[in-house]
């Protein structure tokens, strides 16, 4: 039994296309818009066509109620930002994969072991802010090094769970 579903791309533009024109339609004029709207005879192609796909898929809700509280809560809360489809299995786009320089996300047993010892002095109830700068003024030569920086923040917070569950 299927509990989540999506529409078919062209159901989905077409309740799109309703949510926008009718966006700032009052409630009760809503309705009689809605119903009217599901009579046009594009509406109930699209709409048997959904429906047998989705008792296909064994689907056994209101479809017609899904499509309504899609368009009411969903689509006609979106602002005017795109509302981002997700692509076919045939429409993908082949990014380009960034390199990553290997060397930068390696912490070396030395750094471990510096990272170790500031926070074993009993600091750890501090913000991490604060600790990543007393960490700074300590060992100077990994100001810049972003991924040093994550790989405290995540000790410090590894750290502060286990005397939470200690606790």
């Amino acid at each position: 039994m299927i509990y989540r579903h999506k529409f078919t791309n062209e159901l989905t533009d077409e309740l799109i296309s309703f949510s926008k024109k009718y966006r700032y339609t009052p409630r009760k004029d809503m309705k009689d818009i809605w119903k009217s709207f599901l009579k046009e005879p594009k509406m109930i192609n699209l709409i048997n066509m959904e429906t047998e796909r989705l008792k296909h898929d064994k689907y056994d809700g209101d479809i017609i109620k899904k499509m309504y509280i899609s368009v009411k809560y969903y689509y006609m809360k979106q602002s005017s930002i795109t509302i981002i489809k997700p692509l076919d299995k045939n429409n993908n786009i082949n990014k380009e994969k960034r390199m990553y320089n290997i060397n930068d996300y390696k912490i070396t047993e030395e750094i471990k072991n510096k990272m170790n010892e500031f926070l074993s002095q009993d600091n750890i109830q501090k913000k991490q802010t604060v600790l990543w700068n007393e960490f700074i003024e300590k060992n100077a030569d990994y100001k810049d090094n972003k991924y040093i920086k994550k790989a405290l923040a995540n000790k410090i917070y590894t750290m502060k769970q286990k005397i939470k569950t200690a606790t």
